[in-house]
């Protein structure tokens, strides 16, 4: 195994060589560019919409996720909410036009007065709130269910991965409250 020391130390003088910081990762470590996003338009905290896309897909999500709602749920959502990555009124204008009453999409530094008094309203800084909930909760599926790391090969396998670490989230939370009122 290499040690990993700064080229400045005596044992890389010694060598002549420095000795790298620490080592490259293999190709097979690298990252692929996908993405896994959840959706959870519930109030029972538990992700029942997924999808995972290669690249950067915020120009390409927004409508088609508003639109899938509203053919589950024969309703548009109350609100709709996403980060700065998906701010833009190609974004804003499809989701007042589909009957979302609150577009909670926070814009860039260079806001006008206008749009700033926009984002200042209480609605929109409970929703931008809301949403940073649901990415910790995310965040702690992927920690506590082993999503950092896919075990399948392909879009295919990512898919199926992300969609059995949904399942197995669901079904714990779901154990832990039926215990809890059990013990009640």
């Amino acid at each position: 195994m290499a040690r990993h020391t700064s080229p400045t130390k005596s044992s890389a003088s010694l060598s002549g060589t420095p000795k790298p910081f620490g080592r490259a990762k293999s190709p097979s470590r690298r990252n692929s560019g996908s993405s896994s996003r959840f959706r959870n338009p519930s109030t029972r905290s538990l992700p029942n919409m997924r999808s995972t896309t290669v690249g950067h897909p915020t120009s390409t999500l927004w409508t088609p996720a508003l639109d899938r709602h509203i053919a589950i749920f024969d309703c548009p959502p109350d609100l709709a909410a996403g980060d700065r990555g998906f701010a833009s009124a190609a974004n804003e204008d499809p989701a007042i036009t589909r009957g979302v009453r609150r577009v909670i999409l926070p814009r860039g530094w260079r806001n006008t007065p206008a749009r700033r008094a926009h984002e200042r309203q209480r609605w929109f800084r409970r929703g931008q709130r809301w949403r940073v909930g649901c990415e910790g909760r995310i965040s702690v599926i992927k920690r506590r269910r082993g999503l950092r790391r896919c075990r399948y090969h392909g879009a295919d396998g990512t898919a199926r991965w992300v969609g059995l670490g949904v399942i197995a989230n669901n079904l714990v939370s779901t154990a832990t409250v039926v215990n809890a009122r059990a013990t009640a």
